[in-house]
């Protein structure tokens, strides 16, 4: 059980109100004088929205931001929202560089050893979430949650600026700092800034000269997962992407673009 308010936790639900008490006195106040109906024949507090309960108020009111959406813990760094101060204290690590768990394949490192192990399914291929309405299978369970809304069509999530729906806060939030130029990911070798950690990680990679995706094909490495994908196209002869006029295909969507213009010349 965690503390709500900061980043204490303890194995036993006793123990964390109990440092609420002492810790957060003023506010432990506030909570009891508050939502004094929810209580159930046994004394807990019972979730509106849910059939979960509580014994302690204070725990309630952080489980009830689960159901309104409320993150109120922001990161000065990037922008992003916790539902929980311990939430946020961990992810400044991100920021702080303190990230000791290495992947062995990419060298990409991250805070704790089980993100890191997550992330390692990337390189082994070991997926094992599927989707029960087509054949697809996914490595982490978020990716197979944002995947079953394009079945649906959903994009919940809109961009106040221009309307634009993503399947997901965080593509919306990545989406946002094309808006407002803001990027939070710092190189801290050149000084260079990106919008996007995975850019940031893709970019480390010229200093260090890690190249961690390999042709089976041929003896060339690359960068990224999708320069292999790109250039993989060379050897299979695929060309994934039609043209809508005239039927031509190419391997590169920026190629296909090119030649698109070709079409508008000539109406012109």
């Amino acid at each position: 059980f965690s503390c709500p308010k900061c980043s204490y936790f303890h194995p036993e639900e006793e123990h964390v109100q109990q440092h609420i008490d002492k810790a957060h006195s003023a506010e432990a106040e506030d909570d009891k004088s508050s939502i004094q109906a929810l209580t159930d024949e046994d004394g807990r507090f019972g979730c509106p929205d849910c059939d979960k309960s509580f014994k302690f108020q204070s725990l309630l009111k952080a489980h009830q931001r689960i159901h309104t959406g409320e993150q109120p813990f922001l990161c000065s760094q990037c922008g992003r929202r916790f539902l929980y101060r311990g939430g946020l204290l961990s992810h400044m690590k991100i920021h702080s560089q303190e990230m000791p768990f290495m992947c062995s394949f990419c060298g990409k490192s991250f805070k704790r050893e089980r993100n890191m192990k997550k992330h390692e399914r990337c390189h082994t291929r070991e997926n094992v979430f599927s989707c029960s309405q087509c054949d697809k299978s996914f490595v982490y369970k978020a990716t197979l949650i944002r995947h079953e809304l394009t079945h649906s069509g959903e994009r919940p999530y809109l961009c106040s600026d221009c309307g634009k729906g993503f399947f997901s806060h965080a593509e919306l939030l990545k989406h946002e700092r094309f808006h407002t130029g803001h990027k939070p990911f710092q190189c801290p070798h050149c000084g260079k800034k990106f919008t996007q950690s995975c850019y940031l990680t893709i970019h480390l990679r010229y200093h260090t000269g890690v190249r961690p995706y390999s042709c089976s094909e041929c003896d060339k490495s690359f960068l990224s997962a999708n320069r292999l994908k790109r250039h993989q196209r060379t050897h299979s002869g695929e060309k994934p992407y039609l043209c809508v006029e005239c039927g031509k295909g190419f391997r590169q969507s920026y190629h296909l673009k090119m030649h698109q213009r070709t079409h508008a010349i000539k109406l012109t």
